[in-house]
């Protein structure tokens, strides 16, 4: 398993379901013109791996997801949020979702502002075992 597969699980199911939102998405590194309605911002951030064994045959990648939803400032909080509840209930612990596990339940993080946006972050701690 690599970085690749965990990127490639996890943008699956989010882009599944922001497809059924009618929502857009903005991946790492491709180009994306911002809309003007809501929107969501993926990151997924490797930490490091981990060797069980001296051997070396086994590892564990860490990493956190993070995915910031975007909607107009001054809108209020509501639309945020239910995003936010929504990805956290797309994530659960268990299941894992194909080779990823989520660690533990997300977390909706302090929102930041700018001059047209909300920004609520929401994240969570991934772990993919490689044997």
């Amino acid at each position: 398993m690599t970085q690749r597969t965990v990127r490639t699980e996890l943008e699956t199911k989010i882009n599944t379901w922001a497809l059924s939102k009618n929502l857009p998405v903005s991946w790492e590194n491709v180009p994306f013109e911002k809309p003007d309605s809501t929107f969501i911002e993926v990151f997924i951030i490797p930490a490091t791996t981990i060797n069980p064994n001296v051997s070396a045959n086994r590892s564990t990648n860490y990493g956190m997801l993070q995915i910031n939803i975007h909607t107009k400032s001054g809108a209020g909080t509501k639309q945020s949020e239910v995003l936010a509840q929504e990805l956290i209930d797309l994530f659960p612990v268990v299941p894992k979702s194909g080779t990823v596990s989520i660690e533990q339940t997300g977390s909706i993080l302090n929102a930041m502002y700018d001059a047209q946006w909300r920004i609520l972050p929401v994240r969570f701690r991934y772990r993919q075992e490689n044997y």
